[in-house]
Formats: structure tokens, sequence, C-alpha cells
């Protein structure tokens, strides 16, 4: 099997943020395990795409919650905490990170400063 078509099975699996039981089922079946490594690597990476990671260090109000869940419709959403994160949130999308923390605003504002300098 080529890693087109073991790019659409891992595409068919996750149909409609759901894995499909029986596409699984006949993957771990017929798939030879280089074909399978490729297979995972190519459904985390699916995975990736369709969830969004936000880290607050302590638990955000079940209202900012439903507001940032909001935000994020068409993906799954997981509140996670991280105790270095301080005031503030850090939203994972993907590859892309959004850092909203108070942190992370001092450092883009002294990044700022020492090139205008």
């Amino acid at each position: 099997m080529n890693k087109d078509e073991i790019k659409k099975l891992a595409k068919l699996t996750l149909s409609q943020n759901r894995v499909d039981k029986k596409i699984a089922d006949y993957v771990l079946g017929k798939l030879a395990r280089r074909e399978l490594a490729t297979y995972l690597r190519y459904l985390k990476s699916l995975l990736a795409k369709n969830s969004v990671v936000i880290l607050s260090e302590k638990p955000l109000p079940s209202q900012a919650k439903a507001k940032l869940t909001r935000l994020f419709t068409e993906k799954d959403v997981s509140f996670e905490l991280s105790p270095e994160i301080g005031d503030g949130i850090k939203v994972i999308i993907g590859d892309t990170i959004i850092d909203l923390s108070l942190a992370g605003y001092v450092d883009s504002a002294v990044v700022k400063l020492k090139q205008e300098l």
C-alpha cells in the first residue's frame, strides 16, 4: 500500500472527529508493520490538526471554558493545568502557540524594546 492510500485510511478512520472502529480493525489486521507506523504518524498529525489545548496555571471558570469552547467549535478543545504559565493562558492549535500569559507579554515587550534600541 502506498503513502497516499495510507493517508486516505487515516482520514477515513477519523471521520467526523470519531474513530471508525471497522476501519481501525481493518487497518490493524491488514497493514504491515512499516505501513502501520506510517498510518499512526498520519493519524497523530490529523488529531493534532483537529484539537486545541488550552493551558492555564489555575482551573478556568466554567464561563471562560464555555467561551473558549465556542471559539473553536470545529475542533476538540481540552483544558490542562500548567504551573509555569503564570497568569493568563496559552492556546496550542497544531503547531501554533498563542501566548496570552503575563510572562509572554513581558517577554515580547522586552524583545521589542531591545530591537528598538
